[in-house]
Parts: C-alpha cells; sequence; structure tokens
C-alpha cells in the first residue's frame, strides 16, 4: 500500500504541471496588461500562451518513451526518483523565469519538465504491478480519481478567479474587459 501512495504522489506532481499553468498562467498572458515577457515577442499574447501551455505535453510525449525504456534498463523505483528531481529542478526553473520574465527560458523548463514528467508511464506500470495486492481495477481507479481531481482543483479555482475578477470589477460576466 505504501507503494501505491507514492505512485499516486508521482501522479499528482504530473498533474500540477498540467493543470496548474491554466489558473496561473492565463491571467499573465491574457490579462488587459500583459507583463513584458509577454509583450516584447511579435506573436500576440495569446499564441505565446498556447505555446506555453502546449510545450509541457509535447515533453511528456516524448519523455514517456524514452523513460519507460530506461526504467526497465536502471529499475523502476531509481527511474521514478530521478525524474522526480528533474521535475523538481525544472519547477524551479520555471518559477525563476517567470519571476525574471524570461519567456524563452520558461518555455526550456517547461519542455524540461514535461520530459521528466513522461515518469507517469513508470507510474502507471508501478500501479499494474500492484495489482496481486490491490487489484488492477482498484489500483488503476486510484490514479484516475488523483488525476481528475487534481484537474478539477485547478479548474475550479481558475473559474473562481474569472468569477471573483468580474465581480470585483464590476463588469459582466461574459462580457470582454476593456
Amino acid at each position: 500500500m505504501k507503494t501505491l501512495l507514492t505512485v499516486l504522489f508521482v501522479v499528482m506532481v504530473s498533474t500540477a504541471g498540467v493543470a496548474l499553468p491554466y489558473p496561473l498562467l492565463a491571467p499573465m498572458f491574457l490579462g488587459d496588461i500583459p507583463p513584458p515577457m509577454v509583450t516584447e515577442y511579435i506573436l500576440p499574447p495569446s499564441v505565446l500562451f498556447s505555446i506555453a501551455l502546449a510545450i509541457y505535453p509535447l515533453g511528456i510525449f516524448l519523455g514517456g518513451n524514452y523513460i519507460g525504456a530506461l526504467s526497465d534498463q536502471y529499475g523502476r523505483r531509481k527511474m521514478l526518483l530521478w525524474t522526480l528531481g528533474g521535475s523538481f529542478i525544472g519547477y524551479i526553473i520555471s518559477a525563476y523565469a517567470i519571476l525574471n520574465e524570461d519567456f524563452v527560458l520558461f518555455l526550456a523548463s517547461s519542455f524540461l519538465t514535461g520530459l521528466f514528467e513522461g515518469n507517469i508511464s513508470i507510474a502507471r506500470a508501478i500501479a499494474l504491478d500492484l495489482s496481486h495486492l490491490v487489484g488492477k481495477t482498484k489500483s488503476m481507479s486510484w490514479l484516475t480519481l488523483v488525476f481528475a481531481s487534481f484537474c478539477l482543483v485547478a479548474a475550479s479555482y481558475f473559474i473562481y478567479r474569472y468569477f471573483y475578477t468580474r465581480v470585483q470589477n464590476n463588469t459582466r460576466l461574459f462580457e470582454r474587459s476593456s
């Protein structure tokens, strides 16, 4: 059971990288006054926002294949620890890039973090290995529950911020701010 809890933690960290950029980055890129990090490029902020959101899943897509193969070679536990450490470093670099308003560094760190977050494939494999203790259906259900719950929390926060800002500014709910 301890191993399953560890796997659920890995899924939660991976989900944070997928779900949290929406409520955190949307106001920065799509707000009324975008920061210099966004305005110094030729592309409009909405396109830069799309690129910033797409680069992380691209890293997951590419990293999942290699991390899965490396975990077969070096062991799942070792690769899980390495990828968690890499994700942590990627998140730190992302925060640094945002604080220093460096869009290119932010994209690079998001991609790097995505590469390490390919560890979700290891988490699924471990959950399936635990099927003799917990059952395949139950272990995969727990993974899905953690993923969906964290996405729901992030979406709820985004919706709350949207409506709260609209109410505070006395603007209509579905009208673009001027």
